[in-house]
């Protein structure tokens, strides 16, 4: 499985993720502000910039406990669903 090591908030709702393998890719996070639940608070660009890396999980998390998976964000990076993600 792949994971992400680092990620730099670089402007509006674009981070660049670098995975694991090496993969570099900037995302676009702006999907997923237009959700429900612990996802609303990313409308809030100052929360948005407040993100981690958790390790544990390798991949982005902020403070309200909302993390998004690594499968997810290296499919937006690759543009197709990696063969080693869980279906």
């Amino acid at each position: 499985m792949v994971t992400i090591n680092t990620a730099l908030y670089k402007n509006n709702y674009n981070i660049e993720v670098y995975f694991s393998d090496g993969t570099v890719a900037l995302i676009d996070f702006s999907e997923y502000t237009n959700r429900e639940g612990l996802f609303a608070d990313l409308e809030n660009l100052n929360f948005f910039k407040d993100f981690d890396i958790d390790f544990d999980l390798g991949t982005v998390c902020w403070n309200n406990g909302l993390d998004i998976s690594p499968e997810a964000l290296y499919e937006k990076a690759i543009g197709k669903k990696p063969s080693w993600a869980i279906n």
